[in-house]
């Protein structure tokens, strides 16, 4: 392109835009500019209300709480529950469709230390 723009005439609601013969739909330009509509409330005035339900939960203003800082305040109570097999409906929840175990969390221990400790040292080597 020359760096020369063509000016984009603004169309009104209903009109047909004469290079594609098709109306242009109501609050939109040429340009692909939406108009400002009363109906769309700006992003200040949304409050946990106007949110999906499932985003209210993550979303909405709660006091702040210490294990929020330090996550295994939060898990290592539940995942004990979980190997006694006392959880809690809330354990459950938070567990989701997978339960903890602790034979598959040795395994994937194991597993992770046996591939990053040479992976580690054969950067190291690199490094050098």
């Amino acid at each position: 392109m020359s760096g020369v723009q063509a000016e984009v005439p603004e169309l009104e609601a209903g009109v047909t835009d004469p290079a594609l013969s098709t109306p242009a739909p109501a609050g939109l330009h040429a340009t692909g500019a939406k108009d400002a509509s009363p109906s769309t409330p700006a992003p200040a005035e949304l409050d946990a209300k106007t949110l999906p339900e499932k985003y209210q939960k993550v979303y909405s203003a709660k006091a702040f709480q210490f294990s929020s800082l330090i996550p295994p305040l939060t898990w290592v109570p539940q995942y004990g529950r979980a190997l006694r097999g006392k959880s809690t409906g809330a354990d459950l929840e938070a567990m989701g469709l997978l339960p903890f175990s602790a034979k598959g969390d040795v395994i994937a221990g194991f597993t992770v230390g046996f591939m990053l400790v040479p992976q580690s040292l054969a950067f190291a080597l690199l490094a050098d």
